[in-house]
C-alpha cells in the first residue's frame, strides 16, 4: 500500500515545482473542487471565466464524459489516467493521483502530452538492447535488493549466470575484503542522496577477487518511495593492477605526455568519493591566456612547443601524489591531495608566476602569455567530481574575466550566480541515457540532383522542467562534466533502433558525431564490431563523424583508429573542416570519405570573395584525395547555386529540410521498391 502523502506537503511541492512545470497540473480536494492550479491549466483547460471552481469546469464540455470516467477511476484506486484530445497540446493523457489526510481523499492531476508516453515506449524497446552492448554490468534489484535482471556483461565480469542470481542479493558477490562500517555508509548514502559512488572489491563465482568502481541509483515512485535499486559496476582490476601493461597512449596525452583528459576524470572520480575534512583535495583549472595568438604569430609547431613547455614547469612544482592532466587545447588541471586551502592556493600561484616567465624556442621569444587558475576544494565546495570540475572551471572564468592583477580565484571566494545553469546541469546529469533526450535526423541532399541520399543524427533534448534546450546550451555542459561517452553510447544506441526498425538502400549514409573521449576510448573498434554484429544495418550505413580538432589531438592514434575502422568498412567524414589547424599535411595519410565544410564559411557566401575562394580550395582538396564534400547549413537558393557552381558534392540545411522526426525523416527517403 503506498504511504500517504500529507495535503501540506503537496501544497508545498505545488509551490516549489508546479507552477513551472511546462503542462497543466491541478489539486483537487475530495469532491473534486479544485484548490490549486498552474498558469498551464487555466491556460488549456479553461473555458470560461467566472464557473463555479469545480473540476468540470476546467474542461471543455465534450471532455466531460472522459472526466466521469476519469473521476470514476480515481474514487477506486490510487491512479488513474484517460486519454485526450486537446487543441492547444494535441493528443494526451490525463493522469490522476489520489493522496489521502484524515480519512479524506485529495487528488493529484496532470495532463502530459503522449510525446512522453511515445518515448518511454520507445525507452522499453531498447532497453535490453542498450543493457546488453554496454560494456559496465548492471544489477536492476527491487526494493528489498533481491536481484530481478542482470545484463550480459555482468555475467561476463562476474562468471554468474542469470538463474544463479535472480531473487538473491547482491550480497553474492562480496569478497569479505570490506568491513560493515563500509556497507553502512553504502546504504546511507544510498538512503540520504539516492545515489552512491565508490569501490568494491568482490568475488567472481570463480573466487577470483576483482576490484569493481560502483554507481548505484535509487529509483524512486511518485509518493518519493524507493521501488528498487539500479547498480552499474565497472571492472578496474586491470587499472589496478595491470597498469604497466596498457599503452602508454591509452592514458597519456601524446604531446605533453601528461595524463588525458579521460584518464584524469578516472583517477579524480575515485578520489573526491574518498576525500573528507582531513584528506581535503584540491582541483586547479588552468587555462593558458594569448594562446591563441601564439599559434596565430608563430604558427602551431611553435604552441605545441609552449604546451609542453607549460605542462613541464607545472609538473616541477607538484609532488609525488598530485597529477597533472590536458583537459583540451590550452587547458591543464591538477589534482593536490592532502592540502589546505592555503597551501592550494600557494602552489596555484607559484604555477601561474612559472606560466607567465617567457618561453624561449628556437631564439624565439614568447614573452606575453600567462596563466588564469580556478581552484575548487573536495568536499568543501563540492562533493562530486561533476559538481567540482563545475566550481574550479568558473573560477577560472572568474579570474580570466578579472580586470585586476590576480590570476588566481578560488571557488569559496565567490557565489556562481547562474541558477538556471546550475539546475539544467542537475537535470543533465540524471537526464542522460534517458527518454528525455531523443534525435532527429537532418537530411543531406545530393546537389545535382536534389534527392535525399542519407541523414546526420542530431541530438534533442525534451526536458520537463525547462522543455527544449538548445544543443549549444547542454553540449558544452556534457563536455565540461565529461559525459561525453555516455551521450555517444545513447546516440548511437538510438540510431541501431532506428536503423533496425526501418529498412533502406544500401547507398543511404547515417552520419553520427563522435566525440574526442569516444574516440581516443581503448575499447572503441572493439565496441563497434560488437555492435555490427548485432546490426549489420548499422555497418552498412554509418558514417563517423569527428572533428578536425579531435583528429588532430593524437594524431598516431588517430591513424590507428582510421585504419581499423577502414578494416571493418566504415566510412569516415571529417566535421568542421577548415576551422581546425595543420591538417593539410596530413589528409595525404588518411582514407577519407567525407569533408564535411563548415556553415562559417556558407552564411555570407554570396558576399565574400574569400569565403568562396576557401570553400573553392576545400572542394579542390576533396576531389585531389577523392573525398566528397558536405556542406553545411544551406539556407537560401542564391547559396545553392554558388556551391552547385563551385563543385560542391552533397549539402544539408533549411534549404533542403530542416532536422525532422525518424518517422518525417523515413519518409523523404527513397521506398525500397524504387
Amino acid at each position: 500500500m503506498k504511504t500517504p502523502v500529507p495535503l501540506k506537503s503537496l501544497t508545498a511541492w505545488f509551490d516549489v515545482w508546479a507552477m513551472t512545470f511546462p503542462y497543466p497540473v491541478i489539486i483537487a480536494d475530495y469532491d473534486f473542487k479544485v484548490l490549486q492550479s498552474n498558469a498551464e491549466a487555466k491556460l488549456t483547460c479553461r473555458t470560461k471565466d467566472g464557473h463555479s471552481n469545480y473540476l468540470e469546469n476546467h474542461f471543455r464540455p465534450g471532455l466531460l464524459p472522459f472526466l466521469l470516467d476519469f473521476k470514476a477511476q480515481l474514487n477506486h484506486n490510487f491512479y488513474a489516467h484517460v486519454e485526450l484530445k486537446l487543441e492547444d497540446i494535441g493528443d494526451s493523457r490525463l493522469i490522476g493521483h489520489r493522496f489521502s489526510e484524515d480519512d479524506k481523499n485529495f487528488y493529484l492531476i496532470l495532463i502530459v502530452p503522449n510525446l512522453y508516453k511515445d518515448r518511454l515506449n520507445f525507452l522499453n524497446r531498447r532497453f535490453q538492447l542498450l543493457l546488453d552492448h554496454m560494456n559496465e554490468a548492471v544489477i536492476i534489484t527491487d526494493s528489498d535488493y533481491r536481484i530481478s535482471e542482470v545484463n550480459s556483461a555482468f555475467k561476463k565480469m562476474t562468471g554468474y549466470d542469470t538463474e544463479d542470481v535472480i531473487g538473491r542479493m547482491p550480497a553474492i558477490l562480496k569478497s569479505g575484503k570490506q568491513g560493515p562500517d563500509f556497507y553502512k555508509k553504502m546504504h546511507a548514502d544510498i538512503a540520504v542522496h539516492g545515489v552512491f559512488h565508490g569501490e568494491l572489491i568482490d568475488r567472481k563465482k570463480n573466487g577470483e577477487l576483482m576490484h569493481v568502481r560502483s554507481t548505484i541509483y535509487q529509483i524512486k515512485n511518485e509518493v518519493n518511495v524507493a521501488t528498487g535499486y539500479v547498480s552499474i559496476l565497472e571492472d578496474i582490476t586491470e587499472l589496478k593492477f595491470l597498469s604497466g601493461k596498457l599503452s602508454a597512449t591509452s592514458f597519456k596525452d601524446s604531446l605533453t605526455g601528461v595524463y588525458n583528459r579521460e584518464s584524469f576524470l578516472n583517477v579524480l572520480e575515485i578520489k573526491v568519493d574518498i576525500a573528507n575534512d582531513e584528506n581535503q583535495l584540491a582541483l586547479l583549472f588552468i587555462d593558458l591566456n594569448k594562446f591563441k595568438q601564439v599559434n596565430d604569430s608563430y604558427g602551431h609547431q611553435y604552441g605545441d612547443l609552449v604546451l609542453i613547455k607549460a605542462a613541464s614547469r607545472i609538473k616541477s612544482v607538484l609532488k609525488a601524489n598530485d597529477i597533472i592532466g590536458r583537459y583540451g587545447g590550452d587547458e591543464f588541471v591538477v589534482m593536490l591531495e592532502r592540502v589546505s586551502d592555503v597551501d592550494a592556493h600557494l602552489i596555484a600561484q607559484k604555477i601561474d608566476e612559472l606560466l607567465s616567465l617567457p618561453y624561449e624556442i628556437d631564439e624565439q621569444l614568447i614573452d606575453f602569455t600567462s596563466a588564469s587558475i580556478g581552484i575548487a576544494m573536495a568536499p568543501k565546495d563540492a562533493a562530486k567530481m561533476s559538481s567540482l570540475i563545475e566550481r574550479a572551471d568558473a573560477a577560472m572564468y572568474e579570474a580570466k574575466k578579472s580586470a585586476s592583477q590576480l590570476h588566481v580565484f578560488m571557488a569559496k571566494d565567490f557565489s556562481i550566480d547562474k541558477e538556471k545553469d546550475k539546475s539544467i546541469r542537475t537535470e543533465l546529469i540524471s537526464a542522460v541515457g534517458t527518454e528525455e533526450f531523443f534525435i532527429r535526423i537532418q537530411p543531406i541532399i545530393d546537389m545535382n540532383t536534389q534527392q535525399v541520399v542519407g541523414g546526420e543524427v542530431l541530438l534533442r533534448w525534451l526536458n520537463l522542467m525547462f522543455n527544449s534546450v538548445a544543443p549549444d546550451t547542454f553540449f558544452p555542459i556534457v563536455a565540461k562534466l565529461g559525459l561525453d561517452k555516455k551521450i555517444d553510447a545513447h546516440v548511437l544506441a538510438m540510431t541501431v533502433d532506428f536503423l533496425q526498425s526501418h529498412p533502406m538502400h544500401d547507398d543511404m549514409v547515417i552520419n553520427v558525431n563522435f566525440s574526442a573521449l569516444q574516440f581516443s576510448d581503448v575499447h572503441f573498434i572493439d565496441n563497434l564490431s560488437a555492435l555490427f554484429q548485432a546490426c549489420p544495418a548499422l555497418k552498412k550505413h554509418l558514417v563517423i563523424e569527428i572533428t578536425e580538432h579531435v583528429m588532430m589531438m593524437n594524431m598516431e592514434l588517430t591513424s590507428q583508429y582510421f585504419y581499423a575502422l577502414r578494416a571493418l568498412g566504415v566510412r569516415i567524414a571529417i566535421d568542421d573542416f577548415g576551422t581546425g589547424f595543420s591538417s593539410l599535411a596530413y589528409l595525404k595519410h588518411f582514407e577519407i570519405d567525407f569533408l564535411k565544410i563548415d556553415i562559417s564559411f556558407i552564411q555570407q557566401i554570396e558576399d565574400s570573395v574569400k569565403d568562396r575562394a576557401i570553400v573553392q580550395t576545400i572542394i579542390t582538396l576533396a576531389n585531389a584525395i577523392g573525398a566528397k564534400t558536405i556542406v553545411e547549413g544551406v539556407e537560401r537558393a542564391s547559396q545553392y547555386d554558388i556551391l552547385k557552381a563551385l563543385g560542391a558534392t552533397h549539402a544539408q540545411g533549411y534549404y533542403f529540410h530542416k532536422p525532422l522526426y525518424l518517422d518525417q525523416f523515413y519518409k523523404v527517403l527513397p521506398s525500397l521498391t524504387e
